[in-house]
């Protein structure tokens, strides 16, 4: 689940880069000054109990690690406001992937003639199951809301009857999601606020523990 979260977060940027590349280049720069502000400040702060301490190397590693995350945080956490859009491009890769299983399947059986296109392919219930087993984080999205379980999908692709399985069942997919995408924006925010604060916290907290274990008592 964390590394489709972070597959989400990685993939919003892009698209917030192209819609608003002005907006997306002063966040970076923003994103950039934060850290080295941080970095800056974390080194300061020693000096209010201990003078004479200085960073070592592994304390400039954990300071470079809390920047870069700075600066990861500072744009995802801009760019998770195109969710929706990562969400849509999400279900058309799945279809995309489903129907060259689906061809590949096919292909096997028909040689063989040991089952029906519709058995290859799956039910529709069947096919959002590989869905959420391939996406254990939407997985959670698709049943936060007014979704309860995988009747509720299909009837939102009810309107595609007509189209394959696979289609119908994407469709009722992306109608979902969307409607879920504030939701998703607002949980992935949380996750990465916390994840801010606990780097950031890791990062003041060694750096002044070193410096407060690193006093000396005047002789």
């Amino acid at each position: 689940m964390l590394k489709e979260m972070f597959l989400l977060l990685v993939g919003s940027s892009p698209i917030l880069a192209a819609s608003n590349p002005i907006g997306f280049g002063m966040i970076c720069i923003g994103a950039v000054a934060l850290a080295c502000g941080l970095w800056w400040l974390c080194n300061r702060l020693t000096g209010l109990w201990n003078r004479s301490f200085y960073l070592s190397w592994l304390h400039h590693v954990v300071c470079a690690f809390a920047a870069l995350w700075t600066v990861f945080f500072c744009i995802t956490f801009a760019s998770v406001g195109e969710m929706s859009h990562v969400l849509d491009q999400v279900v058309t890769e799945w279809d995309a992937q489903m129907h060259s299983a689906s061809e590949l399947t096919e292909m096997g059986e028909q040689g063989s003639g040991t089952a029906s296109d519709a058995e290859s392919i799956g039910t529709d219930s069947e096919l959002v199951r590989r869905f959420e087993m391939v996406h254990p984080f939407l997985r959670e999205v698709l049943h936060s809301g007014q979704v309860d379980d995988d009747s509720d999908i299909r009837k939102v692709g009810s309107g595609y009857s007509s189209a394959q399985p696979i289609d119908r069942v994407a469709a009722g997919l992306k109608e979902v999601l969307q409607e879920q995408a504030h939701h998703a924006a607002v949980l992935l925010r949380s996750i990465l606020l916390l994840s801010f604060v606990l780097v950031q916290g890791i990062a003041f907290f060694l750096t002044g523990y070193a410096a407060h274990r690193n006093i000396r008592p005047c002789s």
